[in-house]
């Protein structure tokens, strides 16, 4: 509810001209007595409505300063909560600082795990990479040592195989030297009891 400032002053604007008329009338005249009798009752209309206005104006003063003093004590529970009300944001702020603090050092842990699970990955690539080059390179030296080994093996079995008709050429060579040393000696052999024979039939002729 607003103080009505405007209706007081109005009161007070009112009450100039009865306070003019009283002063207007303490002197004294003479006068009739109805007149006087006018002249008090007036006065005492006029002083009615002095105290009327009086009365009026201070119980408007009294509603005035009984909403001054609700409104200030409006102002002040305002202020208490407005205070309450910063002490609780501060406190929502600063619980969200710290939980903006907490979060970032979760973030930055979680980045450097990242780097580190990043870091060890490569070295796994890198690990994988050098294990697949060196199975090439190992692949590449056993197909080459498998070549070359057939090819000794085939040169191998080539030369198995000359050797082979080599040893049955030189056997049969051999046997075929065999049998004509066999009939050489039975050559030798009998041209041996044939001259044995000549001898023995010219040895007599000879004694006599």
């Amino acid at each position: 509810m607003k103080p009505d400032f405007a209706k007081s002053r109005q009161l007070l604007n009112l009450a100039d001209p009865f306070r003019s008329t009283l002063v207007s009338t303490t002197p004294f005249q003479p006068r009739s007595l109805p007149q006087m009798e006018e002249t008090i009752q007036r006065a005492r209309d006029d002083e009615e409505k002095r105290k009327e206005i009086t009365n009026h104006f201070q119980i408007t003063l009294a509603e005035i300063q009984s909403q001054i003093e609700q409104q200030s004590e409006r102002n002040t529970k305002l202020c208490q909560e407005n205070a309450e009300l910063a002490e609780k944001l501060k406190s929502i702020v600063g619980q969200y600082e710290v939980r903006e603090e907490h979060l970032d050092q979760i973030f930055k842990q979680r980045e450097l795990q990242q780097k580190l699970v990043d870091a060890r990955l490569e070295q796994a690539q890198e690990l994988m990479k050098e294990a697949e080059e060196k199975h090439k390179r190992e692949k590449e030296f056993l197909l080459t040592q498998a070549a070359e080994w057939k090819l000794q093996t085939k040169m191998l079995k080539d030369q198995e195989t000359v050797l082979k008709t080599q040893i049955t050429l030189y056997s049969e060579r051999f046997d075929e030297f065999q049998s004509s040393l066999t009939k050489s000696n039975e050559v030798f052999t009998t041209f041996k009891k044939e001259m044995e024979k000549l001898l023995m039939t010219h040895m007599p002729i000879e004694k006599a």
